[in-house]
């Protein structure tokens, strides 16, 4: 390959990838704002009064899915606006532990979840998702 050959398909390259992270970024502002629909009728819907303590769980895990999409969301922005993320350490069990209440969820009525903590797991440092950020 001449030298010009090699410049225009690192351009074309280039340009592909602009592409990926433009539509990237579309589409997450756009199920943004899909996802503050959700997290706004699933704080309604928690007023209710009458809701029983099943009915209160579910919006509780809905709520929580949102939250997750949210930061899934967050990821997709930050790669299609190239913005730098903020890795910190973070405590493997403690994230693990969030998600219990959607695998028994998952696993139904007749099926008991149990997350057993592991010491020896230990930290990591990555980008926490959003909700975790300020911990």
């Amino acid at each position: 390959m001449t030298q010009q050959q090699v410049s225009d398909e690192e351009l074309r390259r280039s340009q592909k990838m602009e592409a990926v992270e433009q539509l990237a970024g579309g589409g997450a502002h756009d199920f943004n704002n899909l996802l503050t629909i959700i997290a706004g009728y699933c704080d309604l819907l928690a007023e209710g009064p009458s809701l029983t303590q099943d009915q209160r769980q579910s919006i509780e895990q809905i709520s929580q899915a949102g939250q997750r999409a949210a930061s899934l969301t967050t990821q997709l922005l930050a790669f299609s606006c190239r913005q730098i993320l903020h890795p910190m350490v973070l405590d493997l069990n403690r994230l693990v532990a969030t998600i219990e209440p959607t695998l028994q969820t998952q696993a139904g009525e007749h099926i008991a979840v149990t997350i057993v903590p592991d010491q020896a797991l230990g930290r990591v440092k990555a980008d926490p998702p959003s909700s975790n950020r300020s911990s």
